[in-house]
C-alpha cells in the first residue's frame, strides 16, 4: 500500500486545485469571515498545512498497518 500512495507519479496530496482542497479552502475562508478561525494566515496555506498533515498521518498509519502484518505473519 505504502508503494502505491508513495511514488513520485502520485499527486493526490501535493497536487493544488483538487476538489477536496478548494472545499476545505471554501469552508476554512468561511470560517474566518464568520471570525470563527484565526485570519492571520490565507485559508489556502492553511489548507496546504492541513493536507501535509494529513499525508503524514496517512503515511503513519500505512506504516504501522504494514507493521503489524510483519508481525502477525511472523506469529
Amino acid at each position: 500500500m505504502m508503494k502505491q500512495l508513495y511514488h513520485a507519479e502520485n499527486r493526490l496530496f501535493i497536487q493544488k486545485g483538487r476538489g477536496m482542497q478548494e472545499t476545505l479552502a471554501q469552508i476554512i475562508a468561511d470560517g474566518q469571515t464568520a471570525g470563527e478561525m484565526v485570519r492571520d494566515m490565507p485559508a489556502e496555506k492553511i489548507t496546504e498545512y492541513l493536507f501535509i498533515a494529513a499525508r503524514g498521518v496517512t503515511y503513519d498509519w500505512t506504516g504501522a498497518c504494514m507493521m503489524g502484518v510483519m508481525i502477525w505473519k511472523r506469529q
